[in-house]
């Protein structure tokens, strides 16, 4: 007997309870708890990271030149801190003002606001050198430094001959008083032992402050090895991989449910989907989610009274082997209407079941259009078969991309086709890492129009400068047979960029999933071509056929990856 879907968990897929425990294992778990407004979520933590890239800049504006004195280690781990922080403005289209000002000024980098274009650091490295070396080293160096910078060398020496020479020598013929105090801080800062702390009270660039900086974004410390104080701040892979989790579960729970022939009702149904529809917002790949949810709430709706009637009329029918009418959709009514289906020609020719028929497609695909009840037998079941016939040409697709296109190898144009037969399908984003975009890289086609390109480049070397694009065909080669009914025909464009000596090429591919034109009727009959009618061109049409009738949506997917030619 069927249940209610229940997850691995233990929760019924879709409750509050189930996306509390999905999210429990992932990053959203002390962000969001129950909640799935994954976007809105990401949303608000680009702007925290914002703040808290803020308020470094504002730490560093208080010590203006004084960020050279930070360790360095303090410095790099801050400054790769601020740059995952802006990952994750840049994924939740928040603005930020001074991630650049922050990370040029903790890599001491000419471009910092704060770094003085008119220091001599050499000589204040040779000064300090020939400080250490002289009696005068110490605190009583110390002192002659900042009275000379502060008066002169002469007022500072008072008189005395070896003063005037030591500090004659440290100033190696630069009698400004800049120099002087330039090397009087840097000496001091080597030689005590000082704490630069930001507003938050902890010194900048510890493992305290940066801790502080995560909690304030995410609520928490992260665990240990994604944390700022391993080096390793990759926030924004940390959050698609969350994101990632909460789709991959949701498939796998499904894909249980329908194993074991459960259900969802009505209403979780439209709760699933619209998670799927923010995961889509979110750039997830959600792949067959919707598909597995329509399996799962088959018309069920948690209506015992409707599925007894379904049952009693596929027994009236003689389809459904003497169904128990209990109101449980469960195996055995299921197959009972998959035989309806395959046997509705045969009942059409029988008046005596015509009524019977007209209920049961009623109930069978649409059961909540309610008008057919006022009908005739007759107008019902051809009122029936037009509501129905949207469902039945989806209902084909699905099997032919689970049946015939998977068995055979053809994932991408089953992936591609599965999701068009979404209601309002999102676009498609294959970054390199995704095999779709592997076996497109792979592809005999593109390594054709890789391999023209890297011989170019490699025999004139300045055509790393430009951008291009070229036509790409994967009908070209047999092996791409699979890309060639998933995509067929496209634009591949590409930018080149130098590196040293090798040359790093940007590929994209902007792909729009539609039928648009005949291929195996042409109305010039005289130069027809009889090898028009293969599958491919047959499967085309039915494909524009379903277009126009809403079952198939348009969309666009987009692939993108990098390739590098070394030159010689």
């Amino acid at each position: 007997m069927s249940k209610e879907a229940t997850g691995q968990m233990g929760a019924i897929i879709g409750s509050d309870a189930y996306w509390s425990k999905v999210n429990s294992n992932t990053l959203f778990g002390s962000l969001m708890a129950s909640r799935t407004d994954y976007q809105a979520t990401i949303g608000q933590l680009g702007t925290k990271a914002a703040a808290a890239i803020e308020e470094v800049y504002e730490d560093l504006s208080n010590l203006g030149a004084k960020i050279r004195y930070l360790p360095s280690s303090d410095r790099n781990a801050l400054a790769k801190q601020v740059e995952g922080l802006y990952d994750i403005c840049k994924m939740s289209g928040v603005s930020v003002w001074h991630n650049n000002e922050c990370v040029h000024g903790l890599n001491l980098s000419i471009m910092s606001p704060w770094t003085s274009s008119f220091r001599d650091e050499r000589g204040i490295e040779k000064a300090i050198e020939f400080i250490e070396r002289s009696r005068f080293s110490g605190d009583a160096g110390m002192k002659l430094l900042q009275e000379a910078a502060r008066w002169s060398i002469s007022f500072a020496a008072g008189g005395d001959r070896e003063k005037q020479e030591f500090l004659e020598a440290v100033a190696q013929g630069n009698l400004s008083s800049r120099f002087l105090q330039d090397v009087a801080a840097e000496y001091q800062n080597r030689h005590t032992i000082q704490r630069y702390e930001g507003r938050c009270g902890y010194p900048v660039g510890s493992k305290a402050y940066m801790t502080h900086l995560e909690s304030n974004v995410f609520g928490a410390g992260l665990p240990m090895l994604i944390c700022a104080a391993s080096g390793n701040p990759d926030y924004e892979k940390l959050i698609k991989d969350a994101l990632n989790s909460v789709a991959d579960q949701l498939g796998r729970d499904l894909d249980t449910a329908i194993r074991e022939n459960d259900y969802i009702t009505d209403e979780t149904a439209n709760r699933l989907k619209a998670v799927v529809t923010e995961l889509d917002h979110c750039r997830v790949s959600t792949g067959a989610l919707n598909s597995k949810i329509e399996k799962l709430a088959w018309f069920v709706g948690g209506d015992p009274a409707k599925i007894k009637d379904l049952q009693k009329a596929l027994n009236d029918l003689g389809a459904g082997q003497h169904l128990k009418e209990d109101g449980v959709y469960g195996e055995k009514t299921k197959l009972a209407g998959d035989k309806l289906i395959d046997n509705i020609s045969e009942l059409l020719t029988d008046p005596d079941k015509v009524r019977s028929l007209s209920k049961c497609i009623d109930l069978y695909l649409f059961l909540k259009d309610s008008s057919n009840a006022f009908l005739t037998p007759y107008w019902a079941l051809r009122q029936a078969l037009k509501v129905a016939m949207p469902v039945l040409e989806r209902t084909i697709w699905k099997w032919g991309a689970e049946h015939y296109l998977r068995p055979r190898g053809y994932t991408v144009a089953a992936l591609l086709l599965e999701h068009s037969l979404n209601k309002s399908p999102s676009n498609l984003y294959f970054p390199e890492s995704h095999w779709v975009t592997q076996k497109v890289m792979e592809s005999r086609s593109f390594q054709k129009v890789f391999s023209n390109l890297k011989k170019r480049i490699q025999e004139n070397p300045e055509l790393y400068a430009v951008d291009g694009s070229v036509d790409i065909d994967f009908q070209e080669s047999s092996s791409d047979t699979d890309l060639y009914y998933g995509i067929g025909k496209c634009k591949l464009k590409y930018t080149c960029t130098r590196k040293n000596s090798s040359v790093q090429i940007s590929f994209a591919i902007a792909d729009k999933y539609n039928f648009d034109r005949i291929r195996s009727i042409r109305g010039d009959t005289e130069n027809f071509i009889e090898t028009e009618f293969e599958l491919g061109n047959l499967a085309n049409d039915a494909g524009l056929i379903s277009q126009a009738d809403g079952v198939i949506s348009v969309y666009h997917s987009y692939i993108s990856f990098k390739q590098t030619i070394e030159l010689n």
